[in-house]
């Protein structure tokens, strides 16, 4: 959420190559597939095990 509302804190700033609006997109693309991975991951190790063992 902060790159969304403060993406100079974040290093989103305009230098000419690419615009603010795009890498604002970039980067939450990359929050939501990291964190997508990394849930699946959480699931697989700890809920999934338990309702396959069962």
């Amino acid at each position: 959420m902060g790159v969304i509302f403060s993406p100079e804190s974040f290093g989103s700033k305009s230098d000419g190559q690419i615009s603010t609006k795009l890498a604002t997109y970039l980067k939450l693309t990359y929050l939501l597939s990291f964190s997508t991975a990394f849930g699946t991951t959480l699931w697989v190790t700890f809920p999934a095990v338990a309702v396959l063992f069962l």
